[in-house]
């Protein structure tokens, strides 16, 4: 009798590398990621824990100011090196008289902390005046604002602006 050759099968090899190359897939993830930071996501210009437990109210808040005021901001370029009042218009849509606005205003880069300028103001009238702003580098700048109006209502805000040296 002739014995017929054997076939060897390399399946349970292929199953056994895909664990492999899973297991060095994971653990290169967590060491990629530990070399790059986390920064907070600043649009409320709080802490993500407070923004998560407060947000049904945060929203509640920011319907009622949006149907009284509408808030705008028209400087689209801002020279780099050159001292600048950054303006941001509030216009009231019911036809009533302004109230006093309390404002915090962050200044900041995209995905960085880095330049962050925080600025607490204090307005009377149609607009919010930030005085004599120096912006040191070029590129995208982004005006994060939270307003408050005299009865509480609160509303958040986040303008681009581009600084050139032209």
């Amino acid at each position: 009798m002739k014995k017929t050759p054997e076939k060897k099968t390399f399946w349970p090899y292929g199953i056994m590398l895909s664990l492999v190359a899973i297991f060095v897939a994971c653990v290169a993830t967590v060491v990629v990621s530990l070399d790059y930071p986390v920064y907070m996501d600043d649009f409320y210009l709080s802490k993500y824990q407070n923004v998560d437990k407060n947000y049904n109210e945060i929203q509640i808040s920011q319907a009622k100011f949006e149907k009284k005021y509408s808030v705008s901001f028209a400087q689209k370029n801002i020279k780099v090196d050159t001292p600048t009042d950054i303006n941001i218009k509030i216009t009231p849509l019911l036809g009533q008289a302004l109230p006093k606005f309390n404002s915090d205003v962050l200044l900041t880069r995209k995905f960085t902390t880095e330049f962050d300028k925080t600025f607490a103001l204090n307005s009377q009238g149609d607009e919010i005046v930030v005085p004599q702003v120096t912006l040191k580098d070029q590129g995208i700048w982004q005006i994060k604002i939270r307003i408050s109006d005299d009865a509480n209502n609160t509303a958040f805000y986040s303008f681009d602006t581009n600084a050139t040296k032209i």
